[in-house]
């Protein structure tokens, strides 16, 4: 499970071991390189992460997606589901119409968007509440459907999600700094004063072309 190198295996062990991990993709294997009990979240989470756009196609192959969509898919919707409070990320819930808003893909709906991150919900995984069960009723969210992190030891633990959050909350303190540089033109009147010099003007130019 990554809780402990391979190295502390006994030796028939590690010969076993050694041929499941050989049979896995290179990327999974990638995260058994650094072992220890805080990395049993991680690759756990990381593991859904790479597979979920194939198991997305393989239950729903008549609406088929790419990986690249399933992955920017989750990666949003961990993003959604996570913000700062005193420099400290913590849980975020947002409902399911939100998080596809956001998402802003024509050909992403609120059905595709919610059984991609359906692998978060699974019993044995359990990610993301509220949870799949074996009741029909559970397997497909409606767009109400509130969504909420289970445990923030997920976000201390899983660097893709940190990586994520700490990017988002970036983000954000660039638009509340641009906000404000707007305000203040305005507030002058539109004088050509308060205009950005070219240095700042590049920069948030660069930042507003990331959401294009």
């Amino acid at each position: 499970v990554g809780g402990m190198p391979a190295d502390d295996l006994p030796d028939e062990d590690q010969q076993t071991f050694n041929s499941w991990l050989a049979a896995l993709p290179e990327q999974q294997q990638k995260l058994y390189a650094e072992t220890g009990l805080q990395k049993v979240i991680e690759i756990h989470a990381s593991q859904l992460y790479e597979n979920a756009g194939q198991e997305y196609n393989r239950q729903y192959p008549a609406q088929p997606i790419s990986t690249r969509e399933a992955k920017r898919i989750i990666a949003l919707t961990f993003s959604c589901l996570t913000k700062y409070d005193n420099s400290r990320a913590v849980r975020n819930r947002m409902s399911l119409a939100e998080i596809t808003s956001i998402i802003n893909a024509p050909t992403l709906s609120p059905e595709i968007i919610g059984r991609v991150i359906n692998i978060y919900r699974e019993e044995g995984n359990s990610f993301i509440r509220p949870f799949k069960t074996d009741d029909p009723k559970t397997h497909d969210l409606p767009q109400s459907a509130v969504l909420d992190i289970t445990h923030e030891s997920l976000i201390r633990n899983w660097d893709k999600l940190n990586q994520w959050a700490n990017r988002e909350f970036e983000f954000y303190a660039t638009y509340l700094d641009f906000q404000k540089q707007v305000e203040r033109w305005k507030s002058s009147g539109k004088s050509s004063g308060y205009l950005l010099p070219i240095g700042p003007l590049t920069y948030f130019e660069n930042w507003y072309k990331i959401f294009l």
